[in-house]
């Protein structure tokens, strides 16, 4: 039989069982909420990671990428080098800013709002024409060939901008041509008005130097305003004579021997000669006799050769 003492140690031994397995299911809920708030940690460092958003700071326009953390976000610093140079701060246009950071969730949506800016900026300092300007939009221009995530029609604005760069970088080198030609003419001037020993060469290359800044300085002409082209000599002495354009002659089949005859050489048709073209216009030549007439020219000089006599009473005409 049981006794109250066995009840008693039933009873402490049932609750104490109880216990632990509250402790124990406390302890795997525990990690259980541990591990899921980590795990959504985790991604929200992710994603915040992998946002992107442009600020402005200090007349600077900075590109940032978010921090590993759910929020947050520090200046991009890639880890390749040209990258590096792509997404490097990006000095402002004077009088602008950008009103709110804009955030990007790939890097290709920032690459192409990115070379949006900058050309718009690039192309306002083309327009403008000021030497400063066309310095800085050559940076931008620079810049937007280093982003690799650009569309194709972005791409073909960028060939449009590179070449309108190209032409106002010619057109420079022509104002630097035309202040060196400016500067040496000042110093033929000064070296002619100082009596120098070769005024006639100085004044020479005055003159010469006064036409080509007239030429640089000047636009250039028109196709309308161009003067012509003459033709070469060659071409005007020696005319070509034009193809004729007559179709040539058809020569008619001829039917076959029949067996058993003998075969007989068929005719041959000749074609009718084609009139020869017309010789340039030019002094007539003497025209040489033709068929008899050359004969009888031969046989009258030959008559009136002299007789040449061997000795023997006999003569030959040599």
């Amino acid at each position: 039989m049981a006794t109250p003492d066995d009840d008693v140690y039933t009873q402490e031994k049932s609750r104490g069982s109880s216990r632990l397995g509250k402790f124990l299911r406390g302890i795997i809920i525990t990690i259980l909420v541990l591990g899921l708030g980590a795990a959504v940690l985790y991604l929200l460092s992710e994603i915040n990671h992998g946002q992107y958003r442009l600020v402005s700071a200090d007349g600077m326009l900075i590109v940032e990428r978010g921090r590993f953390m759910p929020v947050g976000f520090e200046p991009y610093r890639p880890e390749a080098e040209d990258l590096k140079a792509a997404y490097a701060p990006i000095p402002l246009p004077e009088g602008e800013s950008l009103s709110a950071p804009e955030v990007f969730r790939e890097r290709i949506d920032l690459d192409r709002t990115l070379f949006s800016l900058l050309a718009g900026w690039a192309r306002r300092g083309l327009d403008s024409q000021n030497p400063a300007h066309i310095e800085t939009s050559t940076r931008y221009v620079e810049r937007c060939e280093m982003l690799p995530g650009l569309s194709e029609e972005q791409r073909n604005e960028l060939t449009v901008l590179r070449a309108d760069l190209a032409f106002l970088h010619g057109l420079r080198l022509l104002d630097d041509v035309a202040k060196l030609l400016r500067d040496a003419l000042e110093r033929f001037e000064t070296a002619l008005k100082a009596g120098t020993s070769q005024p006639d060469e100085a004044q020479r290359w005055i003159d010469e130097i006064n036409a080509r800044i007239a030429d640089y300085s000047a636009k250039p002409r028109t196709d309308a305003s161009a003067p012509a082209i003459p033709d070469s000599p060659a071409a005007v002495e020696s005319p070509v004579a034009e193809p004729t354009n007559q179709p040539a002659p058809q020569v008619a089949p001829q039917p076959l021997p029949q067996r058993g005859s003998e075969a007989q050489p068929a005719p041959i048709k000749k074609p009718a000669p084609q009139p020869a073209p017309e010789p340039p216009e030019s002094e007539p030549a003497p025209s040489a006799p033709q068929g008899g007439e050359a004969v009888e020219e031969s046989m009258m000089r030959k008559s009136a050769e002299p007789l040449n006599d061997d000795g023997d009473g006999k003569k030959w005409r040599l």
